[in-house]
């Protein structure tokens, strides 16, 4: 053998014996970012719960609603789409760890003439046929393919909790709306409201004639008026909206048929356990995204560096050529051979790709912190707005109570001949304004119920089928191994 190939097989076969794989390094856990327990819970540990939060709600209608959009909603079945293609992306990139096989045929037929210009022209004709395999594989000595192939599954992972981020946020969606819909028990007061208001000026108008009502009484009950009759066309609207809102979410385009007037707001379920803040770090899908992609991230600056290092590459090919189709395969030619190529000058290119891909760790770091961040922020802002919504509607309950026995000892008045008819509208439009103002102010303490839900994630969806449901349970399994 020539001592230049001897030097050359020896040093491929020495190399992969100095190299060792990149691999990037393990992070700590992030839960000096969280404080020890939440300000308004003690210290307790998260209850399991055994079905669906907002089923708290004892509403099939509600649960037809949720059912009908994690089915159809277009922005989850977008995510869905996506986490396709992020499992696509990683198959792809795995793929490189197998050697690749390319098969080439081709045939040819040639025609020419000779012997034109003496007179003895003659037509020649040639056959030629080809058939070649060829094998190519690159030893993965820096873990280039690995670190790649470790970054796409964990994007991956990512897109799969992605779904399970969506799905809690239309949840969410959905019961706010289908709130919205059912705030609509105000109606009914709204049209009291306003019938009480036309009798009151009506009144007003016959007393006027009598000299026993001024002018400013009667503008003051036409301002009066208008304002409930605005607040009536408001009320009908947002109505509208909601129905609206509900049919966009369960993905159809006609307003769903629902009840236009319910009967109450549903009752306040019991208050869930938000178990302590570090929970949240295992719990919350997009706080377990973001350490996925923070960890494909450090897989990516890993496979930069390896793409500066000299890469080793194995061929094979097999190849037959003959001038007729039935002596194809009667002779063949096989050829191995093994190469190294290493970048030598490119302008800094490759350095540039490993700086692009650190200043993208940094980027993906500052992105987890600030969702851990968020999802204790989260938890405790819904904590403290239902703690001071009910407070709102305790007092909006006590004071209806004592308009209630206002409005009986007005009645009774009234009945007795000591107070006129007038008094008996006002305090009943007063009654109605406090029954409207505590609907609403019910709602808003259902509304943080559901935005509590929503940043605790921890209770069940109806689980995705077939493969990717193996994504979303190896998502949850490997997230220790991002060190997140």
């Amino acid at each position: 053998m020539h001592p230049f190939g001897f030097c050359l097989v020896l040093s491929l076969l020495l190399l992969p014996i100095g190299c060792r794989p990149l691999l990037p390094a393990e992070r700590p856990q992030a839960r000096d970012l969280v404080p020890t327990t939440f300000q308004l819970y003690p210290a307790a540990p998260a209850a399991v719960a055994d079905q669906p939060w907002w089923q708290d709600f004892t509403s099939p209608e509600l649960d037809q609603l949720i059912d009908q959009a994690l089915c159809h909603n277009p922005d989850l079945q977008q995510l869905w789409a996506r986490l396709r293609q992020s499992r696509a992306l990683a198959r792809s990139a795995a793929a490189a760890h197998w050697p690749e096989l390319t098969a080439d045929a081709s045939a040819g037929h040639s025609r020419g003439r000779s012997g034109v210009l003496a007179g003895s022209e003659s037509v020649q004709r040639w056959e030629s046929f080809a058939l070649a395999l060829l094998s190519s594989y690159e030893l993965d000595l820096w873990g280039r393919v690995s670190a790649q192939s470790r970054a796409g599954e964990l994007g991956a992972q990512a897109a799969a909790e992605d779904v399970y981020a969506g799905q809690l946020t239309l949840t969410a969606q959905v019961c706010l709306a289908w709130l919205d819909v059912q705030a609509a028990a105000r109606l009914p007061l709204a049209h009291q409201q306003v019938t009480l208001g036309r009798q009151r000026l009506e009144l007003l108008v016959q007393r006027f004639g009598r000299g026993q009502a001024s002018g400013i009484d009667i503008a003051d009950q036409q301002q009066r008026l208008a304002a409930d009759e605005a607040e009536l066309a408001r009320l009908g609207e947002a109505l509208q909206q909601a129905r609206l809102e509900l049919a966009l979410l369960v993905g159809t385009a006609a307003p769903l048929p629902l009840p236009a007037v319910p009967a109450d707001l549903p009752d306040l379920p019991a208050l869930p356990s938000p178990g302590l803040p570090a929970d949240l770090l295992a719990r919350r899908p997009d706080v377990r995204a973001a350490g996925l992609r923070l960890r494909a991230a450090d897989w990516q600056v890993s496979a930069a560096q390896a793409q500066r290092l000299p890469a080793v590459r194995l061929t094979a090919g097999l190849s037959a050529n003959s001038t007729a189709l039935a002596e194809l395969l009667d002779g063949w030619l096989a050829n191995l051979a093994a190469s190294v190529s290493g970048p030598l000058l490119d302008g800094g290119r490759r350095r540039a790709e490993v700086e692009r891909s650190r200043a993208q760790v940094a980027e993906q770091l500052a992105a987890y912190r600030q969702t851990v961040l968020r999802a204790v922020q989260e938890v405790e802002l819904a904590l403290t707005q239902e703690q001071q919504r009910g407070r709102i509607v305790a007092a909006l309950q006590a004071q209806l109570t004592q308009q209630q026995r206002l409005c009986l000892q007005q009645r009774e008045r009234y009945l007795a001949g000591t107070a006129g008819y007038l008094e008996l509208l006002a305090a009943e439009q007063a009654r109605l304004a406090l029954a409207q103002q505590l609907l609403q102010a019910r709602r808003e303490v259902l509304a943080a119920r559901v935005a509590l839900q929503r940043a605790l994630a921890g209770q069940p969806l109806r689980p995705p089928s077939g493969a990717t449901a193996e994504v979303l349970a190896q998502s949850r399994q490997n997230h220790a191994m991002t060190g997140q």
